[in-house]
């Protein structure tokens, strides 16, 4: 898969590398891992030695009135309760070593001002401005807000749920009913879209007209709606490609919304899984921070975002209103970096591949 090539590229890329290797040599972060080990330990002696405390009284108390059955009940409640504790003692830590550990990677990959958020998102008004899902109660996690080579972006882990009620005449019975679990991401476009266009992965409709492309492959896997020329000037051949790369290796049921210089992606069904382990040594904890918050830089770098053009606009752009965005969602930057063909009334700058400029 393409992701596994990037993220082995990422991992030996000398900048990243030594950021976090920095982060890992840190006296004040190997002290605080040493911290949570040993509290770890100290926490279930604790636990260990509360639940034989009562489980031996409740169990003298048991045999004094001549009831061996209840005894034995207590004994199993007992290794019940131990696996409880060790289970959330093990849970707690292993939350404080991810809430330690993830906004110092997130650092090291998209810039020192990025930031990341346990309980952050987006906006209601901007989840409801993009109309991508029913927008009703959220719940949100998981958020990153930075740069990649230039790219500004942000992502979070979004559910949009409602309630349902239903009655049989004696009793009355809610139901949580998800709307829409997964991904949305907002990515700085090195292109202006003049108008809202749409490309959703598999049958779901949008409104706008429905464009057809060249690519036999592309049109199999997306329906795009909006206006036909700038829809062609914004997805070119090579974003095609880079769309079609990223539902193939990543996960999740993909929508991709060009609006103004902004591109917003939901992939439904995907999250953010920080599955750290405090038992697990630090490089595999690293590695797997590392893994979970790759996909925003490798979409930015397989749609090759990080291009940049002197010419924005789309040819006889018409004026569009500029929609609703999160301040914090989208600010400007742009490096070249990547391969992509010039689409109409655009040139590329330079191309760079593996750190060579090419004329």
């Amino acid at each position: 898969m393409l992701k596994n090539e990037f993220s082995e590229k990422i991992k030996r890329d000398p900048q990243i590398a030594a950021s976090i290797n920095e982060m890992m040599n840190g006296t004040d972060f190997n002290t605080f891992i040493t911290s949570l080990r040993k509290k770890k330990t100290t926490y279930l002696i604790i636990a260990l030695v509360i639940e034989v405390l009562i489980c031996g009284a409740l169990i003298a108390i048991f045999f004094a009135n001549d009831f061996p059955l209840g005894a034995a009940f207590i004994g199993i409640l007992f290794v019940i309760a131990f696996i409880a504790s060790f289970y959330l003692i093990g849970k707690t830590q292993n939350q404080h070593l991810t809430n330690e550990l993830a906004p110092r990677i997130v650092k090291a990959l998209y810039g020192n001002d990025a930031e990341y958020d346990l309980h952050g998102g987006f906006s209601e008004a901007y989840l409801t401005d993009i109309d991508l899902f029913p927008v009703n109660e959220l719940e949100q996690e998981d958020m990153i807000k930075g740069e990649y080579h230039g790219v500004a972006c942000k992502v979070a882990d979004v559910t949009s749920y409602h309630w349902e009620y239903r009655s049989n005449g004696k009793n009355t019975t809610r139901e949580k009913v998800i709307d829409y679990h997964g991904l949305v991401m907002s990515l700085k476009m090195n292109k202006r879209s003049a108008s809202r266009l749409v490309a959703a992965e598999g049958g779901k409709l949008f409104g706008g007209k429905h464009l057809e492309f060249e690519s036999i492959d592309f049109n199999k896997k997306f329906k795009v709606y909006g206006e036909e020329q700038n829809g062609f000037y914004i997805i070119t051949p090579v974003m095609q490609i880079g769309m079609i790369d990223i539902v193939d290796s990543v996960p999740g049921k993909y929508t991709f919304l060009f609006r103004d210089e902004e591109l917003v992606i939901a992939a439904g069904g995907f999250e953010t899984k920080f599955k750290t382990d405090i038992k697990k040594p630090l490089n595999h904890n690293v590695n797997l921070v590392l893994d979970a918050i790759l996909p925003m830089a490798y979409f930015i770098k397989t749609l090759r975002l990080d291009l940049k053009y002197y010419n924005k606009e789309a040819p006889q752009q018409q004026t569009s209103t500029q929609p609703q965005t999160d301040a914090d969602d989208v600010v400007a930057g742009l490096t070249g970096a990547g391969v992509s063909v010039a689409g109409p009334g655009e040139d590329i700058i330079h191309e760079v591949v593996d750190g060579d400029d090419k004329k």
